[in-house]
């Protein structure tokens, strides 16, 4: 355990995350959290919400809260949850309804509100939030996001609370050891191999066909012009049967948070979607191609491509020559430019200081 603070008084934190039956990055990103305090605080508990059809359940060893609905639509079962807990620090990571913060703030909690999009940090600005809002941590880059709107302005000044704080995306570095433990698991060669990710692998087109099959369809076609090694994670989302790999193109449905950051920062390029993952990428300075699959990341996209920080591609059809003609040299100095950020190591150091008055 590094640099372990330790305490005398336990230390109780509640996740809520945005959770369904598709699963989410924002359930990595508690994934993520959760593994990185560990690390670094003694004497600390963890109690996450999430939906009973949750994908990633497993993958936790902590206090599991199971909910019928999303988290942000199960007051009936977190608030009296969260009353008998009385966490010391309660994670929402793009969920929670205006009820729910209150409660949590009102057994003395500090409340961190992590949002990922504008509509999303609007949410975290509204008046049956902000009030109940300790810390307002945004999972970007301010540079992808449009300026905050006066009114939202003047409301932080009116009622004394800082604006939101753009700290970067959320995940773990990793150590040349864990490096290269993961690039030997999965036989690869930093810097000579493709990573593909679409998130949590559910999104399909107005076609009705899944992106990863649309993905793959073009992987595929790409091994007899290429030879470069692919690895394709699906997500645990994707309904359908992985189809079967071999030693040049792996296939997958999910690694550890952790596993997927050595990889994404040892790829020669990724091809992935708008979500949390591009801003990781970009902080690791790692190229990629990007698509927009979801409502909320064609801006990103677009902000980030305006920056010489992505090449951006629509997935539909053959796009085999989008792949093969990808230059990463101009990006790779672009990215080595930019501003790396990483929010866990802020709030490591909000949850210590905070600790100190508990």
């Amino acid at each position: 355990m590094k640099n372990c603070q330790k305490n005398k008084t336990p230390i109780k934190v509640l996740l809520i995350p945005s959770s369904g039956e598709k699963g989410s990055g924002e359930t990595l990103n508690a994934i993520q959290i959760i593994n990185f305090l560990s690390e670094r605080v003694e004497n600390i508990s963890f109690h996450i919400a999430l939906h009973k059809n949750s994908p990633f359940i497993k993958n936790f060893d902590c206090d599991v809260i199971l909910t019928e609905k999303t988290p942000t639509d199960s007051d009936e079962i977190l608030i009296p949850e969260t009353r008998k807990i009385k966490p010391n620090f309660s994670f929402f990571i793009g969920a929670g309804s205006s009820k729910l913060f209150r409660a949590s703030k009102k057994t003395g909690s500090f409340n961190i509100f992590i949002s990922y999009s504008k509509e999303m940090r609007a949410r975290g600005l509204k008046l049956n939030r902000i009030m109940n809002i300790d810390f307002h941590l945004v999972d970007q880059y301010e540079s992808s996001l449009p300026k905050l709107r006066l009114s939202e302005r003047i409301k932080c000044l009116f009622f004394n609370k800082s604006k939101p704080h753009y700290l970067g995306p959320i995940f773990q570095t990793c150590s040349l050891i864990k490096k290269n433990n993961t690039l030997k698991k999965y036989n690869l060669t930093a810097g000579n191999y493709i990573l593909v990710s679409l998130g949590s692998g559910g999104d399909k087109n107005q076609n009705n066909q899944y992106y990863n099959e649309i993905i793959h369809e073009n992987l595929c076609k790409l091994k007899e012009k290429n030879q470069i090694k692919v690895l394709h994670i699906f997500g645990k989302a994707f309904p359908l049967k992985i189809p079967e790999g071999n030693n040049d193109h792996i296939c997958i449905d999910f690694m550890t948070p952790n596993e997927f950051i050595c990889l994404l920062e040892s790829a020669k390029f990724a091809i992935i979607n708008g979500g949390g993952t591009l801003s990781q990428a970009i902080s690791l300075n790692t190229p990629t191609l990007s698509c927009a699959i979801t409502p909320d990341q064609p801006d990103r996209v677009n902000a980030f491509e305006n920056m010489g920080l992505t090449k951006s591609f629509i997935p539909e059809g053959d796009f085999t020559d989008v792949i093969l003609s990808f230059n990463t040299k101009n990006i790779k100095e672009n990215l080595q430019r930019s501003k790396n950020l990483n929010s866990l190591e802020q709030i490591f150091r909000i949850i210590s200081f905070k600790n100190k008055s508990l």
